[in-house]
């Protein structure tokens, strides 16, 4: 009886001594992480972007800030082939289909703002 309890609290301390390192290493990675997110956030402020608005046929501009970091997003149209296979089982393109997509592009709301301007611009400059 004695030695079983003698082994549970040995057990018992080897376990917190466990939690008590997990829970460092737990720290260091949080601020590792906290260090990249700022990289990543200093890098986008700093960023600029150039946008073809007629090339990209953009139709939307939104800011998501729903995740760990905001981000602004062009929606836009992009011509895709469409293709077709013969009976030999040769493939071939027939057309084309415009397809939505997604530019998500990672700044500051300053930039997000800007690019919002130029969007409006153009398309008052369009019609």
């Amino acid at each position: 009886m004695f030695f079983s309890s003698l082994v549970n609290k040995n057990k018992i301390l080897e376990l917190k001594t466990e939690v008590n390192i997990l829970k460092i290493q737990l720290k260091e990675r949080d601020a590792t992480i906290a260090h990249y997110k700022k990289m990543v956030t200093d890098d986008a402020k700093r960023a600029s972007f150039s946008v073809d608005w007629d090339v990209m046929r953009v139709f939307s501009i939104e800011r998501n800030p729903s995740e760990s970091m905001p981000k602004t997003i062009l929606g836009h149209m992009v011509s895709e082939p469409i293709f077709n296979t013969d009976a030999h089982g040769n493939v071939f393109t027939i057309g084309e289909k415009d397809v939505v997509s997604e530019w998500t592009l990672y700044c500051s709301a300053e930039t997000h703002e800007a690019l919002v301007n130029e969007f409006n611009d153009w398309k008052a400059n369009t019609k």
